[in-house]
């Protein structure tokens, strides 16, 4: 039955999705194969399966390269090359178990295990969306965990209910977690639903990690390997037709489950639900000392006593996220700031969303003006996603006139009180001036978001969030007049977007633009050329694939944009020209005066001058070579978990501008271009994580600016270069887990401007050994790095 589950989901989930994301996945898989065969066939003697396959791969290479370009509404070319694919795939396997060169074995075995990293990284990180992770305490859960584990023993459909903030996401990712429901239905299937959710984008989620697991032995389509599965719907807030088809399907399939969460009963849907309850006195008051830190061994000069904590317990009605908020302030406060949060709980009335309201207002009421809009800024983002703490740093830094430090000490005061959740994935430091942020993620519980969202409401309108589901645009977005000129902050989250689907609207004030989106094709809109105060742009597609970007050129007409951030997107092999769905007679002048010009004197679209930060993350960027035509004069260029990029262009060096170049998680980066002393500002270089990178070409040593080098987790690299000591400027090297170098360069050693080098024990040895400075030399404890711990 569970067989027949998964057929049926994955039939149903290609009629929604299409055969792209398989046709996407048969391209991705073969690329990688080419690129690890073709040492074999460069270094091996011809034989007949040598030459067979070689063969073969020529067509293979021809057929790979149509396919980059077949359209995503192209459906029945998708389906004839996804056949072509195949045969390409079943040759090269067959290649793979005859093994008829020798190290082939080990080579299939290294290759397996980059694929299965590689895995980890689509499954782990739906970019934007949290971990599935439950907190590391947590109060109170014992009991309902039993009584869900029961009730999913006894229906099919179960759901978890219960008032925003009580815990049934923190319940359910338990439940994930607990290892009898590992064993019996391997890892469960998490989907984030929420209010604003694409219901494509949901089955495009659920299409992904079906066929992860398919891939994976852990489900199939045929008898004889696990099938049951657990799929999990968080945040419900209504049941439409996708979720009810899914809910038919599973109940086909007597041994499957779906566990459904969120604030109101479905009992239309659900066999059995489970209320979530207020937590018990007991479990509320440990939940508020753990938050207020009041079991650390810090000394404290005054502690409340279990009256005042039991005031405060009651006056937060024993709600989990209310106890929390509350908590996280209190830390170290003294008696008279207890007191008076006890005394302001008392005047709610006893009302549980007064009581929630009064919670979240007392702790801002504790925070400076500038980091109260900062809090009501992160309304602006879409629910149950987490947000790259870089692009919100990004955005208070033009907005709020902060640098990147003070920005990032807001953030861990919002942290500290619970205003939000900070995570960091500890791939650098964060807190260090040179560090980068692109470890780190925010967070934020729904109940938050709508509070600020309402806070943002009451005061002057500064704020304009507006989301299309899917269908026409809303009327309102073109007649709310007064809220669109006023708007200095502008978050739009939509499905596919043609650029003549955009409506016109007027933001002549809008500082911050942030467009979200779930789609495989995108037009930024056309009004963006009118934003002549436009600081920020933030584009993220939180889609299940890179989406497919139209109207770059847009961008030549905001002369103060000073930082941009793609995240999931394909960079265009044009990026210069028109967006495509231009319509009216506007846009058919403006296309005609472009043509006109650039045949009469050659000139394109001028480029932002500006630019301070242009961040790529997890994008597609085999086009990057047009970045520098594009944006000429950025300062600081980001390139994050691009995986399918091999070796940085040459172009990039001629961005002269460039002081801080960051290329990490790269783990396909071979090489860096000869070129790079072109860059003649440059003061930072990172190339964290990139694992295949094997060494650093000898212009780096001409550098003259360079200040900073972070090659940590570069396992492969071998050596620095011999000259590296003639890099007259260089302060800190970051070399943690870099563990193939063995060697050192006696001009390195011997540098007395490098004041500080960063490294594990073995490395600290290796320096030590050389005669470097003990006191120069930061050691610190072994970095796991896995692409497994990604997430967006």
């Amino acid at each position: 039955m569970a067989d027949g589950l998964v057929r049926s989901l994955l039939d149903i989930g290609k009629s929604l999705v299409g055969n792209r994301l398989k046709f996407i996945n048969q391209c991705e898989r073969i690329r990688k194969d080419l690129e690890m065969l073709q040492p074999i066939l460069d270094r091996e003697s011809a034989n007949s399966e040598l030459e067979n396959l070689r063969s073969e791969l020529e067509k293979g290479r021809v057929l790979i390269s149509k396919c980059a370009e077949v359209p995503f509404w192209n459906v029945v070319k998708q389906h004839i090359y996804a056949g072509q694919l195949q045969k390409l795939e079943e040759a090269i396997q067959r290649f793979w178990k005859t093994e008829p060169v020798r190290g082939v074995g080990e080579l299939r075995s290294w290759m397996e295990k980059l694929n299965s990293e590689l895995n980890a990284l689509l499954e782990e990180r739906e970019v934007g969306e949290p971990l599935h992770l439950p907190p590391s305490r947590v109060f109170g859960m014992e009991q309902p965990l039993i009584e869900v584990k029961g009730k999913l023993r006894r229906h099919q459909v179960v759901g978890v209910c219960g008032m925003g903030g009580s815990g049934k996401t923190t319940l359910v990712q338990k439940l994930c977690a607990d290892p009898e429901i590992k064993a019996e239905y391997g890892k469960p299937i998490f989907l984030t639903v929420s209010s604003s959710t694409d219901p494509r984008t949901i089955w495009q989620k659920l299409f992904t990690k079906l066929h992860k697991l398919i891939d994976d032995g852990a489900i199939a389509t045929a008898s004889g390997r696990r099938s049951k599965m657990l799929i999990v719907l968080d945040d419900v807030w209504s049941v439409d037709k996708s979720i009810r088809t899914l809910v038919d399907e599973t109940k086909n399939a007597a041994d499957s489950r779906i566990l459904i969460t969120s604030r109101s009963e479905l009992d239309d849907i659900c066999d059995s639900t489970y209320l979530v309850n207020s937590l018990s006195k007991d479990d509320a008051r440990k939940l508020l000392q753990h938050h207020a830190k009041l079991g650390d061994r810090e000394r404290y000069s005054w502690k409340p006593d279990k009256q005042l904590i039991d005031e405060i317990v009651r006056g937060c009605k024993l709600h989990p996220l209310a106890l929390e908020v509350i908590g996280g302030p209190l830390k170290k406060r003294d008696e008279r700031e207890w007191q008076n949060t006890a005394n302001r709980l008392k005047q709610t009335g006893g009302i549980m969303e007064n009581v929630i309201t009064e919670c979240f207002s007392t702790s801002l009421t504790q925070l400076m003006e500038v980091e109260r809009e900062c809090f009501l800024d992160m309304g602006s983002f879409p629910e149950d996603q987490a947000i790259p703490a870089s692009a919100i740093i990004d955005m208070w830094t033009e907005t709020r006139d902060m640098d990147e430090n003070g920005a990032y000490v807001i953030l861990r005061k919002l942290g500290r009180r619970n205003l939000l959740k900070l995570v960091d994935r500890k791939c650098g430091d964060a807190g260090d001036p040179d560090g980068s942020f692109s470890s780190l993620s925010v967070t934020q519980h729904d109940l938050l978001r709508e509070f600020a969202i309402h806070k943002s409401n009451e005061s002057q309108i500064t704020r304009l969030i507006m989301v299309k589901r899917e269908g026409n645009i809303p009327e309102t977005w073109t007649r709310e007049k007064d809220r669109t000129s006023h708007a200095k902050l502008v978050s739009i989250n939509t499905g596919d977007m043609k650029s003549s689907a955009w409506p016109a609207l007027s933001l002549p004030n809008a500082e911050v633009l942030i467009l979200n989106f779930s789609a495989t094709s995108y037009s930024l809109p056309p009004f963006l050329q009118s934003m002549k105060n436009l600081k920020v742009l933030l584009v993220a597609n939180h889609g299940s694939n890179r989406a497919e970007l139209d109207g770059l050129s847009l961008l030549s007409s905001l002369n103060k944009l000073k930082r941009a951030m793609f995240r999931r997107i394909s960079l265009p092999a044009e990026p210069l020209q028109m967006a495509e769905g231009g319509s009216g007679l506007w846009s058919r002048k403006r296309k005609f005066v472009e043509s006109v010009i650039s045949k009469t004197i050659g000139a394109s679209p001028e480029p932002p001058q500006d630019l301070h930060k242009l961040s790529l993350v997890l994008c597609d960027v085999r086009h990057l070579l047009h970045i520098p035509s594009l944006f000429p004069s950025v300062r600081d260029l980001e390139i994050d978990y691009c995986i399918d990029l091999y070796e940085l262009p040459d172009t990039i060096c001629g961005i002269s501008s460039l002081e801080k170049l960051s290329i990490t998680n790269l783990p396909d980066l071979l090489r860096l271009p000869e070129s790079i002393d072109k860059l003649s500002k440059l003061k930072v270089l990172r190339l964290h994580a990139c694992g295949t990178l094997e060494r650093l070409p000898q212009s780096v040593s001409q550098l003259s600016e360079l200040r900073f080098l972070d090659i940590s987790n570069c396992y492969s690299l071998e050596a620095f270069p011999e000259q590296i000591g003639e890099l007259s400027s260089l302060v800190k090297i970051d070399m943690r887990s870099c563990s193939s170098i063995t060697d050192l360069p006696s001009s390195l050693v011997q540098m007395e401007c490098l004041t500080k080098v960063i490294c594990n024990k073995d490395g600290a040895s290796l320096w030590k050994s050389n005669g470097f400075a003990e006191s120069k030399v930061d050691e610190r404890k072994e970095e796991e790095v896995s692409l497994a711990f990604l997430h967006g």
